[in-house]
């Protein structure tokens, strides 16, 4: 009698056991994120050119430079990139810190990394959502990094890894 009960208890606490196991939710997928990044993302990195025209038979680029923890732009006919240091802030971020007029920060939310200045009341011009993709241009694949809108519906900026390409696929 005593070894029917001990196998039944032994049983039952077994089953409850997995069962127990069973009912646990899973926790696979990552929460939310706390921060904003710390560093760009591998695939951004690097620089970008955009052809912004001729001028006196000199050819002018928009550009823009990700580092890991760095992002750079060249604006219209500058020939010098401008550093805007990243820095990480707990979340949720509105961009309202005063001071550090020369930081940016940036968060990634569905395949978009969206740069933007630290303090408001500076201006970031070439701040905004950008992503890496392959596209067909004139018949060939071509990698860029586009800056687009929000809803990842319209390109405002095209970039590419040389400058030969920005001129070669300017007017497409």
């Amino acid at each position: 009698m005593k070894l029917t009960t001990l196998v039944t208890a032994t049983l039952l606490t077994l089953t409850l056991g997995v069962a127990g196991v069973a009912l646990t939710p899973a926790t696979t997928g990552q929460g939310k994120a706390k921060t904003t990044l710390k560093t760009f993302p591998k695939q951004l990195r690097g620089t970008w050119y955009a052809d912004a025209g001729k001028i006196d038979g000199y050819h002018y680029y928009n550009g823009v430079r990700f580092t890991a923890k760095q992002f750079y732009f060249q604006a219209n006919v500058t020939k010098n990139f401008v550093g805007f240091p990243l820095h990480a802030h707990k979340l949720p971020f509105t961009g309202t810190k005063k001071g550090h007029l020369g930081w940016a920060y940036a968060t990634k939310h569905h395949g978009l990394v969206k740069v933007a200045p630290w303090n408001r009341n500076v201006t970031l011009p070439l701040a905004g959502y950008y992503r890496k993709t392959t596209t067909k241009i004139k018949g060939h694949k071509v990698t860029v990094v586009q800056e687009v809108s929000a809803n990842k519906k319209h390109v405002n900026y095209q970039y590419y890894a040389t400058k030969k390409l920005a001129r070669q696929f300017a007017k497409h």
